[in-house]
């Protein structure tokens, strides 16, 4: 196998990389930063938005297989951004590009953002599709073109819906960050009113469930979460009780907007059954590894 994964030095992408080279793979991985990197990985610092650096990269590396990560990710602002468009009309370019080189196999980075919300469970033949932000509605438009192209092409592909996520790395912002981060300082921790039930997955279990299902043949959208929904008040709760027990917790009287949906979880059956992978770590062990990571990275941010 000659991996090739874009986004490789991102949130999820970096945890990828020694998971596939475990697997016997050569690694080939795209970035847009300079710097000194993993010597085991063979690193491309590539602007994938041009086309011909994206073929003169397959081109060199003729790789087997595509696990298709990067995407524009500007906290919040990726939710609303006219920069999704470049990447969708990227990534459509990309798996022609790919396909035209020999690739056998591309796995594409999908969202829970593309469901309707309103649903609940989210199943991935059941359930609407219905994304009510720019982002999500980019992302599904990429669903439908490539479940079209790689049929033309008699290509193999899976499209992993990715739900919430936390871990190392991640926007300092985002929920478990900020949390932990006001836990940290000894300040209070302000929540919204914390009922939504949601399903969160440490990152590197993530990250294990890509390549599981990059080594695989199951094909088409595959949910990708731990199968364990919860709300926000316990998972902010369980991190405070790990920090500070007698930390002051404020959750918000905020009304229910579109993407405060009541709940928001995925049926993982294809993800158990068909690609047989399971969270390796429990949400206790993943939100104490994300506590020290932030703990030593306290004074960066």
């Amino acid at each position: 196998m000659r991996a090739l994964v874009t986004g490789a030095n991102g949130f999820i992408g970096r945890w990828t990389l020694d998971l596939l080279k475990s697997r016997g793979a050569e690694v080939h991985a795209v970035t847009t930063r300079s710097g000194a990197f993993d010597a085991d990985v063979e690193w491309h610092q590539v602007d994938l938005l041009c086309q011909a650096d994206r073929i003169a990269l397959l081109e060199r590396t003729k790789p087997t297989h595509l696990l298709h990560l990067a995407w524009y990710t500007t906290h919040d602002l990726y939710w609303t951004s006219p920069e999704n468009l470049k990447w969708l009309s990227c990534s459509i370019e990309l798996a022609e590009e790919f396909a035209s080189v020999g690739g056998e196999r591309i796995v594409v980075a999908g969202t829970c953002a593309e469901y309707d919300w309103s649903s609940g469970i989210c199943h991935e033949y059941r359930t609407p599709m219905a994304p009510n932000s720019f982002y999500g509605s980019c992302k599904l438009g990429l669903y439908h073109v490539l479940d079209g192209l790689m049929t033309i092409r008699g290509m193999s592909w899976a499209w992993p819906r990715m739900f919430h996520l936390y871990g190392p790395g991640e926007h300092p912002d985002r929920l478990v960050a900020s949390v932990l981060r006001s836990l940290l300082s000894a300040e209070i921790v302000q929540c919204s009113h914390g009922r939504q039930v949601r399903d969160y997955l440490y990152v590197k279990d993530c990250a294990e469930a890509l390549v599981e299902i990059l080594c695989s043949t199951v094909e088409g959208p595959i949910n990708v979460g731990s199968g364990i929904p919860l709300t926000i008040r316990e998972l902010v709760r369980t991190i405070a009780n790990k920090i500070d027990p007698t930390a002051r917790l404020e959750f918000a009287k905020d009304p229910e907007t579109p993407t405060s949906a009541s709940i928001v979880v995925p049926d993982i059956a294809r993800l158990r059954n068909e690609v047989g992978w399971k969270p390796s770590r429990s949400l206790s062990l993943g939100l104490s590894e994300t506590a020290e990571w932030w703990g030593r990275m306290s004074d960066r941010f």
